[in-house]
């Protein structure tokens, strides 16, 4: 079992402040265990939630394994009770596990593209992702986006390192395959985050993920002292949470 004391790193690619952020799920809403077990298993949970859209699909899979024992699951799991909330996913020794988490307004994961959707939200002016993390390990995030119409995808893939505190990432959508157009030629209908990492990996996301948008609405990013003040507050709030619930997947 990892233990980590919850303190705080910002990132060279910090969260930026005075923003009017979309909070695509705040973990409010609790999952338990969701987990697959064997080379290609899939396990998904689409469920009500307090998250945008109001509805959140989860999905755990297993890739490829590296050995017979112990069985190659990933495990993920969403604690709503802890102060901070925190999603918390685990591959053990022998599995090549992702997961994955989608909003989009309707209830089914499509293993393909983002599918047409049920939102239509006007973010022109959105800058990035961001959330907070900790693990041992090096990660990849991918976050496609898909227009209201379901037709139009824009992705990003992102590398995250390895962090020993709870650390602020920003992922902009300038890095996206489209530059982050469709955020401002299309209203947008749905979003797919997925993390990936090698074996034995052991990552935990605190109080939910956001998309950051600057209060003047033009997409600039706005620096000032309140990100020393957010920082702030998330260090006193997560100092000294070991994360004691944190079991490696057997």
């Amino acid at each position: 079992m990892i233990r980590f004391a919850f303190g705080l790193t910002v990132l060279s690619l910090c969260v930026p402040a005075a923003h009017a952020d979309l909070v695509l799920d705040d973990f409010s809403t609790a999952l338990a265990g969701l987990t697959a077990s064997g080379v290609g298993s899939s396990n998904t949970l689409s469920a009500s939630a307090s998250v945008v859209g109001g509805i959140r699909d989860a999905r755990v899979t297993v890739l490829n394994s590296s050995s017979g024992f112990p069985v190659p699951s990933g495990t993920l799991t969403i604690d709503s009770s802890s102060s901070p909330r925190f999603a918390d996913f685990q591959s053990n020794s022998s599995a090549d596990a992702i997961f994955a988490l989608e909003y989009d307004g309707t209830s089914g994961f499509n293993t393909g593209p983002l599918p047409s959707a049920g939102l239509n939200l006007n973010l022109a002016g959105a800058t990035g992702f961001s959330f907070s993390y900790i693990t041992s390990s090096n990660f990849t995030v991918t976050i496609a986006v898909v227009d209201s119409t379901g037709t139009t995808n824009d992705s990003g893939t992102f590398n995250l390192p390895g962090v020993t505190n709870l650390t602020n990432a920003f992922l902009p959508i300038s890095g996206f395959s489209g530059g982050g157009s469709i955020f401002n030629n299309s209203n947008i209908g749905g979003f797919r985050l997925t993390f990936s990492a090698g074996r034995d990996f052991d990552v935990t996301i605190a109080d939910g993920i956001l998309l950051v948008i600057p209060a003047n609405g033009n997409g600039d990013v706005i620096p000032e002292p309140g990100t020393l003040v957010l920082a702030g507050v998330l260090g006193a709030v997560g100092v000294g949470l070991g994360l004691a619930r944190r079991r490696r997947v057997a």
